[in-house]
């Protein structure tokens, strides 16, 4: 990792922080919890194991998986979750991370709804401004 990643890496610990937050605020009456409260714990532990080991490409796949079944079943914190932690895992390995985050972000925010759209146009800002 170079000094000149250095702006993707604030975008990635930005966007960390966002589905941190957001997961933290699953609640009743939240409004972001969705359909299904399944949190997908151990799926997320052996998230955690893979970037421990150093293996983004291990996680990569274990977080898809997250995503299609959080998005299956209507769990929009886990979704927005995945997509914070895709977006990261990719710029550890990526070539152009910051065009693939802008690209996936967009892609995003045409399939979402309030309020994970808004959550997402916010992370699509920050990466623009830090750009």
């Amino acid at each position: 990792m170079t000094f000149r990643n250095a702006p993707y890496l604030l975008v990635v610990l930005a966007l960390l922080v966002m589905a941190g937050f957001i997961y933290s605020q699953q609640q009743k009456g939240s409004g972001m919890q969705g359909n299904n409260k399944e949190t997908f714990s151990r799926e997320w532990e052996q998230v955690m194991q893979f970037q421990d080991q150093g293996l983004p490409q291990s996680a990569l796949e274990v977080v898809e998986k997250i995503y299609r079944e959080a998005r299956k079943s209507g769990n929009r914190v886990q979704v927005v979750k995945a997509i914070g932690y895709r977006v990261s895992l990719k710029a550890s390995f990526e070539e152009e991370p910051f065009f693939n985050l802008v690209n996936t972000l967009k892609a995003e925010i045409g399939e979402s709804r309030f309020p994970e759209k808004a959550i997402l146009q916010s992370m699509l800002a920050e990466a623009y401004y830090v750009y």
